[in-house]
């Protein structure tokens, strides 16, 4: 028989981590995540390295209470022949392709095993075999997340998260198979350490970096909170026969105040942001009556790889409402052995970083630069620059930080459209200089750093060489190209966003 003395002590042990627990995370959300980010980039990197220092405590606790942990469980030979066993059970087609790992890449990627030619499907998933939101919603672990909790409802593929954390945790989960293929760990900056995420400045994607982890970091306090009246529920209910409380919205579900980690909720995040795909609802209408589309993770289909192109192609990414299956059609043809890919779309090299975790080799032309232009209530003249961006029609822009704006058509003053250009270049030449020498990357983290660097610095000096032509054309008019200056740069300036 155990020693009922070493039992209580142990229990002592469990209640004062979890008072420790509660103490950390309370003190996280209070002091930093209930509020809204500090509203400079210094300030902002203070804060961050605060949360950093929380959430280590955090992960220091749970550790201590047992938390189960497999994040270091490696992709492995056996699991993927489990994972193709499951994935032929569940009724997945793979029509000339295999799974294997690719070295290129650093993990699993499709394969073609013969010659494929284009507009072959050469997989197909059907619906019961994909975790998605309506499986979510309609799951008894979910259900109740989905009836009463604000962010599960507005946010989808946060909702998706959660679904796939549960059933990470879920021993006999229908998707272990598939979530044991998942990667373990992310390229993206919610995996950056602090030295990585340094090394982003003086891009605009290290402001962003850090407000998406101060996101995701903000969204497990909530949850977690959410997750400790679990275990306060159950001590009332021991002890009050009679209870009447309603049990909390995520009772159902395999969380506890020591399993569910931030790195079990940025890992679910990453493998949402990295790999959904979007396919009708069986049940969900848009306000017109229309199918809404929704978010779901596809096995076998999300280990295909980005092949980036510049040029339009088809569509390789396809729904069959007639099967009702998601498929990979194949958008050319491709030989035996050679690596079978998809494009994830257009997207710049920030988004493709902070949501893909990657930063494509080569000329990115749906690449951008966010300039950020600040108007601080305690500026001065606050007022009437508050009534110029209204009277440009920008009547909703407190609403919004982004916008868009074409000097040509809304600038008919010479004098000012000089100064305007003037000022744009000024700004364009001083952030080149910010970013000095870029070094070559020398793991895979630095090279995405390096190609993003690369990337900005080309658009700035592009702008930069651009106001000065243009500059040139309202100064020279009778030597100025052939085009007008004003229809050059409607069609140029239109694509440029500023963030204000």
């Amino acid at each position: 028989m155990g020693n009922p003395e070493n039992g209580r002590r142990a229990e002592g042990d469990q209640q004062r981590l979890q008072a420790d627990l509660m103490k950390q995370v309370g003190g996280l959300f209070e002091n930093f995540l209930s509020k809204p980010p500090p509203p400079n980039i210094v300030d902002l990197w203070k804060e961050h390295e605060r949360i950093r220092g929380h959430l280590n405590e955090i992960c220091k606790i749970q550790s201590e209470m047992n938390a189960s942990n497999d994040s270091k469980v490696e992709r492995s030979p056996e699991l993927l022949s489990a994972f193709i066993a499951w994935a032929d059970q569940i009724g997945i087609q793979r029509n000339g392709v295999d799974v294997i790992e690719s070295s290129d890449v650093g993990g699993y990627g499709l394969t073609a095993n013969k010659s494929i030619s284009k507009n072959t499907v050469v997989v197909s998933v059907p619906r019961h075999a994909m975790m998605s939101l309506d499986l979510a919603k309609k799951s008894s672990m979910m259900k109740k997340a989905f009836e009463q909790d604000p962010i599960v409802q507005r946010m989808e593929n946060v909702a998706l998260a959660l679904f796939l954390c549960c059933h990470r945790l879920k021993s006999d989960s229908k998707w272990k198979a598939y979530i044991n293929m998942l990667p373990r760990q992310f390229s993206s900056p919610l995996y950056f350490t602090d030295e990585d995420m340094l090394k982003l400045k003086p891009s605009p994607v290290f402001e962003e970096a850090m407000l998406f982890y101060r996101t995701v970091a903000r969204q497990f306090t909530v949850f977690f909170l959410t997750v400790s009246r679990n275990e306060a529920f159950e001590k009332a209910r021991k002890t009050s026969k009679n209870s009447n409380t309603e049990p909390p919205i995520l009772y159902n579900t395999p969380f506890t105040m020591s399993n569910f980690t931030f790195d079990l909720y940025r890992w679910a995040v990453c493998c949402v942001t990295t790999r959904i795909n979007m396919i009708p609802s069986e049940t969900d209408k848009t306000k017109d009556g229309d199918v809404k589309l929704i978010p779901a993770l596809i096995p076998v289909l999300d280990m295909a790889n980005h092949e980036f192109v510049n040029e339009i192609i088809d569509e390789a990414v396809a729904f069959n409402t007639e099967s009702d299956t998601a498929e990979i059609v194949a958008a050319r043809g491709y030989e035996s052995n050679k690596p079978v890919n998809i494009f994830y779309g257009r997207r710049s090299n920030a988004e493709h970083l902070l949501h893909n975790g990657f930063v494509p080799e080569g000329h990115n032309s749906a690449d951008r630069y966010k300039l950020k232009i600040g108007l601080p209530r305690t500026d001065k003249n606050f007022q009437q620059k508050h009534k110029m961006i209204f009277d440009l029609g920008f009547a909703g822009w407190y609403e919004s930080n982004i916008f868009m704006f074409d000097l040509a058509n809304n600038i008919k003053s010479e004098q000012i459209l000089l100064a305007a250009l003037k000022f744009l270049k000024v700004r364009f030449e001083l952030l080149e200089k910010t970013y000095g020498e870029i070094k070559a990357g020398q793991n895979s983290i630095e090279k995405n750093i390096e190609r993003l660097k690369l990337g900005e610095l080309a658009i700035l000096n592009r702008a930069k060489n651009y106001c000065e032509e243009y500059e040139k054309a309202i100064l020279n008019p009778t030597k100025s190209p052939t085009k007008k200056p004003t229809e050059h740069v409607s069609r140029s300036l239109a694509k440029k966003s500023a963030e204000v």
